[in-house]
């Protein structure tokens, strides 16, 4: 991984999309019947640890890009155009979104084996630590 630590910054172009794309299902979930509903949710491809378990193992990916209600979305929004900003900045779009999509897959999965049946799982918080190292 080769670090940019001269010339001009790079825009962190990767952290504005995830943002937009988070921003769109949020409000698209509100529309649908509340970001804070479980059915929504699961409709949109949050984590069910029982529907993971039978085989829709993407939902451990789209669940990242899902939020449950506006404090959710605004604090992770934040917290990824600061974090993950200074990430793509310092490692470039390909390191960035790297490690962005590993890391929130692995924060899925971890909340996937954490949760009872039943309770549904979302956001970008694992993929947002993972920036920070």
């Amino acid at each position: 991984v080769r670090l940019n630590l001269t010339g001009p910054p790079r825009q962190p172009v990767f952290v504005y999309s995830i943002a937009s794309i988070n921003v769109i299902l949020w409000i698209l979930l509100e529309i649908s019947g509340n970001s804070t509903n479980p059915s929504s949710l699961r409709k949109f491809g949050a984590i069910d640890s029982y529907l993971i378990w039978s085989g829709e193992y993407w939902r451990l990916a789209s669940a990242i890009f899902l939020h449950v209600g506006a404090s959710h979305l605004a604090i992770n929004s934040i917290s990824l155009v600061i974090m993950g900003g200074m990430t793509e900045r310092l490692y470039g779009h390909r390191n960035f979104i790297t490690i962005f999509l590993v890391a929130g897959i692995i924060g899925s999965t971890t909340s996937y084996l954490n949760i009872e049946n039943g309770v549904v799982g979302a956001g970008a918080s694992g993929a947002i630590f993972g920036c920070l190292g």
